[in-house]
């Protein structure tokens, strides 16, 4: 009983905790936090800038190298890819398009009048997707493209034709590169953005949308083969926002 109260003394009379300080940021420690994600955010938009540049040089590259691939079919065989009215002699039966009847020369055969077009039929493809298998029948063409197109940037698809399939370019009857992505069947969907286009164009032209060889065009909408506007460039110069709002050609002649 004693020792009870004893105790109970010693807890009535024993000086109670102090309370516990709540700890916050120092200032220090508030701008070391900002300076880490500062670093974070400027690692991410370096990153993602350094992927569009290596893109974007990897397209411009592609460019570069098919027109380095038809000047050397042009030198062996003496006629553009797709356009050789004496293909067949080379290639053998390779004909793609079951609606070029005008050529009649053996299937596959062009019509000789030194660009990439239709062949004289109705159907635009023809000497364009002929023009892909001579180039792979040449060993030419690389081996992932298919037997009607070549991959464009951001998995779109390249043709080649001369000018502008829907013609919104300049006519100047030569043979081109499009990157497009189809719209009710016609490539007139945008393939790249404005800031892509303006990057390629300075690095294998001259940096204007709507001169030298690489071409910046308007795309269209889903559903619509009409296209919109200023939606790649505004009076030659490449618009500056990062929608895939333009299509392209390259004249590589």
């Amino acid at each position: 009983m004693f020792w009870v109260k004893i105790l109970q003394l010693i807890i009535t009379y024993m000086p109670s905790p102090l309370p516990s300080k709540k700890k916050g940021f120092t200032l220090i420690e508030l701008s070391i936090v900002l300076v880490i994600i500062g670093l974070i955010i400027g690692g991410v938009l370096m990153g993602r800038d350094l992927m569009n540049a290596a893109k974007t040089r990897s397209a411009a590259a592609q460019l570069q190298q098919f027109q380095s691939i038809f000047n050397t079919f042009k030198l062996k065989y003496n006629c553009e890819a797709g356009d050789c009215p004496n293909a067949s002699t080379f290639f053998g039966d390779y004909m793609v398009g079951t609606s070029c009847t005008s050529m009649t020369n053996g299937s596959g055969n062009g019509n000789g009048n030194g660009k990439i077009d239709d062949g004289g039929s109705s159907n635009w493809y023809c000497e364009g997707y002929n023009a892909v298998m001579s180039l792979k029948l040449a060993n030419l063409m690389p081996s992932e493209n298919n037997s009607e197109q070549i991959k464009g940037i951001n998995n779109s698809f390249g043709f080649f034709y001369y000018d502008d399939v829907m013609g919104r370019s300049p006519v100047r009857n030569k043979s081109t590169l499009t990157w497009a992505t189809s719209i009710l069947g016609v490539a007139v969907g945008g393939a790249f953005s404005p800031m892509e286009g303006r990057m390629i164009d300075e690095k294998i032209d001259d940096g204007i949308s709507n001169k030298g060889k690489f071409i910046g065009l308007d795309s269209a909408v889903a559903g619509s083969t009409a296209s919109v506007p200023n939606s790649c460039s505004t009076s030659g110069v490449y618009n500056t926002n990062e929608t895939q709002t333009c299509r392209s050609i390259f004249y590589y002649q």
